[in-house]
């Protein structure tokens, strides 16, 4: 009885474990996509400014 409820909890916190790493993995993915979204925005934002400062067409 007592092997089996150690066991239990052995793969219940295994579990836990697996949870929280694949939690993290997919904040981080989050994380990545909008930092990278928010470099487009900021490059897109600075062309901008640059073509009104500069006629880049001449």
């Amino acid at each position: 009885m007592i092997k089996s409820f150690k066991k239990a909890i052995a793969v219940d916190s295994s579990t836990k474990l697996c949870n929280i790493i694949l939690i993290a993995q997919k904040a981080l993915v989050n994380f990545r996509e909008q930092l990278k979204q928010g470099a487009i925005q900021q490059a897109e934002r600075d062309l901008g400014l640059v073509e009104e400062c500069f006629d880049l067409e001449e």
